[in-house]
């Protein structure tokens, strides 16, 4: 079976179902659960009366709360940089984290991680040929539109 997150009550009812005299077994087909996955819960019961998982289990971050505020700074200020930009600037300020960590730490901000859309600015003609089509073509209407294309 795929490892997943067991809801709390689904484990009480296996402990339940245990202690009313049903084997691992057929609990585990009754309730659609792993055997390892009973015998855990059962484990974590009578050590710690709970079927919870341990309060900071798992890895701790390396980041802590100033290091945050620093990227944040960091990312308001290059806003319009890459991620990989921004990872530089950050490890400049001694925080060294991969460009993967930011992301996911700037995802967490509520900022964007994609990159910013290139495209070439417009050139002084550029404009004075927007503004000729512009004035050119300002007074037409449907029907003028209309006669323009011709019939098929």
């Amino acid at each position: 079976m795929p490892k997943r997150n067991v809801p709390k009550a689904t484990l009480d009812e296996a402990i339940g179902m245990i202690r009313a005299g049903s084997s691992q077994r057929r609990v585990s087909k009754a309730l659609g659960i792993s055997r390892s996955c009973i015998q855990n819960a059962i484990e974590r019961k009578r050590t710690t009366g709970s079927v919870d998982h341990r309060a900071g289990a798992g890895r701790k971050r390396i980041m802590n709360a100033n290091s945050d505020h620093l990227i944040k700074q960091i990312a308001i200020l290059n806003h319009r940089k890459s991620i990989r930009t921004i990872n530089s600037e950050v490890k400049r300020s001694n925080v060294d984290i991969s460009t993967r960590t930011l992301c996911r730490r700037l995802a967490e901000m509520n900022f964007d991680c994609t990159p910013t859309i290139k495209r070439h600015l417009l050139t002084r003609k550029h404009k004075e040929n927007r503004v000729q089509f512009c004035r050119k073509y300002r007074d037409w209407t449907v029907e003028v539109k209309s006669d323009y294309f011709e019939p098929e």
